[in-house]
């Protein structure tokens, strides 16, 4: 099974592919560390894609990461409508010093609590106050509702990875097709 996603906006291009088919993964936004959290998503979640973004980075990242986070969003709807699923998804995923728990409904109500404070400003060229902007947009985009709660941590690196880990557990949790069990 494929599924692609196209968004266009003034400030970004964003094109996504999840397909089964595809023997690795590829994520290119312009922005390294948001790329490494995206490729550690798909590896969590359990799917295999593609995501090319070109934006507006010469401003700054932001458009970049929540048009990606709205895009994202809408290929999960996509695949929520495709089958029949789980709907409900949770994870602890401890990396180093951080623990992170996330649990996710994809009933169709979208709203985010995320429980965090971040401590540093960027990591790269990577804003930390976007990760509640990813999330926002994603959940709004996947009409879900979901809970981050960063537990405890203190490297910034190690806290984002983890959420973005915890996102993607739960997300194959909640997709896994009820008839075949198999995540999409």
């Amino acid at each position: 099974m494929s599924l692609q996603y196209k968004r266009e906006t003034r400030e970004t291009t964003v094109e996504i592919e999840i397909d089964s088919n595809i023997c690795e993964s590829f994520v290119d936004t312009g922005i390294g560390f948001f790329d490494h959290m995206l490729l550690t998503f798909l590896k969590y979640s359990d799917l295999k894609g593609r995501i090319k973004v070109t934006g507006d980075l010469y401003v700054d990242c932001h458009h970049t990461i929540e048009d990606t986070g709205i895009s994202l969003g809408k290929a999960i709807e996509m695949i929520i409508k495709e089958k029949p699923v789980r709907r409900y998804g949770s994870s602890y995923i401890s990396m180093d010093d951080a623990l992170v728990r996330s649990v996710i409904d994809m009933g169709g109500r979208p709203f985010l609590e995320f429980r965090y404070d971040f401590k540093k400003e960027k990591l790269g060229e990577y804003d930390t106050d976007m990760t509640k902007e990813f999330l926002r947009a994603f959940t709004m985009n996947s009409l879900s509702t979901l809970h981050i709660d960063v537990i405890r941590g203190e490297n910034e690196h190690h806290i984002t990875e983890a959420i973005y880990k915890s996102l993607g557990v739960s997300v194959k949790e909640a997709i896994e097709d009820l008839e075949s069990k198999e995540v999409f």
